[in-house]
C-alpha cells in the first residue's frame, strides 16, 4: 500500500496524479494502480486517456478492477470495459455486484457512439401508483441514484411522467405522485447517435432525460454531462481538461514523480512475478 503522503496527494490532486503517472511504463503504472485503494484508483483512472485507463483495468487483479468499477459511473465503466479484451471483460463483469453487471450488459449491447452505450440504468424511477410517502421511502433507500427529477413508469416500464424531488418533499405524504407528476416528458431513443442529441433543445430545461428502446420500454437515463464527455471520448481526447502549468504544478509533479518512483519500486519488489495477474 502506498504511503499516506502519496494517498493524500492523489485524493487532493487526482488530475495531477494521472498526468504524472501516465509517464510511467505500462508495468510500473499497472503495479501502482493495483496497490491503491479502489476509490483513489478510480479517481486517477477517470483523468487518464481512455487507452491508458483501459490497459490498467485489463492487467490489474480482478478484485481491484471490480473495486474500481464500483466507484466509477456506469457510463465510464462501460467506456473502459469496451476497450479490454474479451476474457478480461468477462472476468471483471462477473466479479461485479449483480446490479452493476446487469447494467453493464445493457450498455454493452449497444454500439459505441449511440446513446444506449452511455446511459445510466441505475437511476431511480418510481412506479406510477405509489404515494408521496412511498416515493420518499424509495428515494432514501437509493440516495446515490437520485437526480433532481424522478421518472415515473407504468407496469410495462413505459415512461408516463416525471416528478420533481422538491415537489415530493412539499406535498402531503398520503397524496398520489400522479397529483404532482409532469407529463411533458421527451424520451430519447437508445439507437440515436450521441452527436445527434448533443444539441437537443430539452437540455436547456433538463440535465437528465429518459432513454427508451424501440418498443418504448425504459432503459435508463442520459445525463447532459455524459453527452459532453462522450463526445470528447469519441474524439479520442483525454478524460481531463488541459492543466495549466506553473511553479506549484511543477513542484507537485516533481514531488509526485519522486514518490511514484519510490512506491512503484517497492511494489514491484514485493510482487510475486510468477503470479497470474488475472487472478
Amino acid at each position: 500500500m502506498p504511503n499516506p503522503l502519496a494517498l493524500e496527494f492523489i485524493a487532493l490532486h487526482p488530475q495531477d496524479a494521472a498526468r504524472t503517472l501516465i509517464r510511467l511504463d505500462s508495468e510500473e503504472l499497472t503495479d501502482f494502480i493495483d496497490a491503491l485503494p479502489g476509490n483513489l484508483a478510480a479517481e486517477v483512472l477517470k483523468y487518464m486517456p481512455l487507452p491508458s485507463a483501459a490497459q490498467c483495468l485489463e492487467f490489474i487483479s480482478t478484485a481491484q478492477a471490480a473495486a474500481i468499477c464500483t466507484h466509477l459511473s456506469i457510463s465510464t465503466t462501460g467506456l473502459l470495459i469496451r476497450r479490454v479484451n474479451k476474457g478480461s471483460r468477462k472476468r471483471i463483469t462477473q466479479a461485479l455486484p449483480q446490479h452493476i453487471g446487469a447494467s453493464l450488459r445493457v450498455i454493452l449491447g449497444y454500439s459505441e457512439g449511440v446513446i444506449g452505450s452511455v446511459i445510466d440504468p441505475l437511476t431511480l424511477t418510481l412506479p406510477e401508483h405509489v404515494t408521496v410517502d412511498e416515493a420518499i421511502s424509495l428515494l432514501k433507500k437509493a440516495p446515490d441514484n437520485v437526480s433532481h427529477f424522478l421518472y415515473v413508469l407504468d407496469e410495462l416500464h413505459h415512461v408516463t411522467g416525471m416528478v420533481d424531488v422538491r415537489d415530493l418533499l412539499l406535498t402531503d405524504g398520503k397524496a398520489s405522485i400522479q397529483t404532482i407528476m409532469r407529463h411533458d416528458v421527451v424520451p430519447l431513443h437508445a439507437q440515436e447517435s450521441i452527436l445527434a442529441v448533443a444539441n437537443h433543445s430539452t437540455w436547456s430545461i433538463f440535465d437528465i432525460l429518459p432513454v427508451i428502446d424501440r418498443k418504448g420500454v425504459y432503459l435508463g437515463t442520459l445525463h447532459k454531462r455524459t453527452v459532453q464527455s462522450s463526445l470528447e471520448d469519441l474524439d479520442q481526447e483525454p478524460l481531463y481538461d488541459p492543466i495549466p502549468g506553473g511553479p506549484m504544478l511543477e513542484l507537485a509533479e516533481l514531488l509526485w514523480t519522486s514518490l511514484a518512483s519510490l512506491l512503484v519500486t517497492t511494489t514491484v519488489h514485493s510482487t510475486n512475478k510468477g503470479k497470474n495477474r488475472a487472478d
